[in-house]
């Protein structure tokens, strides 16, 4: 009998040390990719703000270009389709711009605040601020996630705030987009309906 209730016990302890090392794994990995997903977030958000922005430029501009040139100086007839369709991309590479340039400023300026208070000197904080993912990525491994977080609580705290602040005002350019496009669509129609 005690044979059985100590091979229990020992079953028992073996399966509770294997659910114990599958939970640590299982938090060490989703650690793992979300650490990696935010440098990621990190390092990109100012890229693809910038590329986006330009490209959305372009692509307003030559939309504002469609509807300056076809629908108000020329006394062509077009189809109500065409005119919908130009009218919606020049909004959609408005909302886009704007939001895009609003996000983008937003960084610019959150990151300088951020490197102005929490460094002495302002090199050494845009050194430190543009080298904190790459150190990051360095140190990080499977093993050491927690680790990680907590010799750098400090930086990722300041760049998840810079991030929540560019996603604010990102939104907050998509918000107040459509009253620039209402005026500027209001403007074309008037000409139109004037030739």
């Amino acid at each position: 009998m005690s044979v059985a209730l100590q091979s229990n016990i020992a079953s028992d302890l073996l399966a509770n040390s294997e659910s114990q090392l599958l939970l640590t794994y299982t938090l060490d990995t989703i650690l793992f990719i979300l650490i990696s997903v935010i440098l990621f977030v990190i390092i990109a958000t100012p890229v693809v703000l910038f590329y986006s922005s330009i490209d959305n430029y372009y692509k307003w501009k030559k939309n504002q270009l469609l509807v300056d040139v076809e629908f108000c100086c020329d006394k062509r007839v077009n189809h109500p389709t065409y005119i919908s369709k130009v009218c919606e991309q020049y909004r959609l590479s408005m909302s886009r711009f704007i939001a895009n340039s609003f996000g983008l400023i937003a960084w610019n300026v959150f990151s300088l605040l951020y490197i102005s208070i929490a460094f002495d000197s302002f090199k050494l904080g845009v050194l430190d601020y543009f080298a904190f993912p790459f150190e990051v990525l360095e140190s990080f491994s499977y093993v050491n996630t927690t680790e990680v977080i907590s010799s750098y609580s400090s930086n990722w705290i300041y760049m998840l705030i810079v991030l929540g602040a560019t996603v604010l005002f990102f939104q907050i350019g998509r918000i107040i987009t459509p009253f620039f496009i209402k005026r500027k669509l209001e403007v074309a129609n008037r000409k139109l309906s004037v030739a």
